[in-house]
């Protein structure tokens, strides 16, 4: 079966240390201040405003290759190679451009067009700027959420449901990264790491697609510990957007993910903070670079 081994993680690369909290307001869209600029839109935290972000990331990079643009550029025969046909294979492999950040979509559109002369077609680059756009919208949007929770909490006093908050990550975050990534069964998308056990159904199930696939979609590091950083950075919608970009997810099996509740790692971390060192445990014994990102 085809796919590619995973490179250890640093031990601790999935633990955030929280961040001294503001106050975040609504966002407000700034009136330009002449007649040559465009209205940005921008956040006030005790009256110091931070604008948004147009940043080229995993998210970013997805949302591009799911994208109508995208899709019919890499179908045409003409078009130059692009690796393996993901966005990450010419904006981050050829062009190092991964992490670049941008204050407006005029200069991330100004700095890909630069970076390509004309290689990629300019719809290509729009939808990119586009992509990158709506993804700073989503982590906005979170983060209004965070800053509600995180205030009715030191109002209330104590803590207060995160469900609303749950839902938000779940429906504008994590939903929208697998949007055209190929899936099995339309929910265990092959674009993340895969388990020995897993990848083993897998195999079984596209031999015979009528083979039982007993298999769990799980956060690689337990939501809640995600969610209990987010609440103490409270509005500070830089952290929240690092939070975020933290949330990854691996594919195991039932029995495997039972193992790794019963031992107690179910919404704990190892002393080590390595979350795969919860398949670790005695009985399981699952190390990272056992684990697969498979291809459709």
């Amino acid at each position: 079966m085809e796919g590619s081994h995973l490179e250890r993680p640093n031990s601790r690369e999935a633990v955030l240390r929280p961040a001294q909290r503001t106050s975040l307001e609504m966002p407000l869209d700034v009136p330009a201040t002449s007649g040559t600029h465009t209205p940005r839109r921008c956040w006030h935290t005790r009256g110091v405003r931070i604008n948004r972000k147009w940043v080229i990331d995993d998210a970013s990079l997805d949302a591009l290759a799911s994208s109508s643009a995208w899709k019919a550029w890499t179908k045409n025969p003409n078009r130059p190679p692009a690796g393996s046909g993901h966005p990450r294979s010419i904006y981050g492999d050829v062009f190092e451009l991964d992490g670049a950040t941008f204050d407006s979509a005029d200069a991330m559109r100004s700095q890909l067009c630069d970076n390509h002369g004309g290689g990629v077609p300019i719809e290509v680059i729009d939808a990119f700027v586009a992509a990158a756009g709506d993804v700073e919208a989503r982590v906005h949007a979170i983060a209004g959420i965070v800053a509600a929770a995180s205030a009715l909490g030191r109002r209330l006093g104590g803590a207060v449901s995160t469900k609303p908050l749950r839902e938000a990550i779940w429906f504008w975050w994590s939903v929208p990264r697998f949007d055209g990534v190929p899936k099995v069964r339309s929910k265990y998308p092959l674009s993340v790491p895969w388990s020995p056990g897993a990848t083993v159904m897998l195999a079984a199930h596209r031999a015979d697609p009528r083979a039982p696939l007993c298999l769990v979609l799980e956060h690689t590091t337990p939501l809640g510990i995600h969610i209990a950083h987010l609440i103490d950075v409270g509005d500070d919608v830089d952290e929240v957007r690092r939070i975020l970009h933290r949330i990854d997810f691996v594919v195991i099996t039932k029995d495997e993910d039972e193992a790794v509740t019963a031992a107690g790692w179910r919404t704990r971390l190892p002393a080590s903070g390595n979350p795969f060192d919860r398949y670790t445990i005695p009985g399981l014994a699952l190390h990272y670079d056992q684990f697969m990102i498979h291809t459709a």
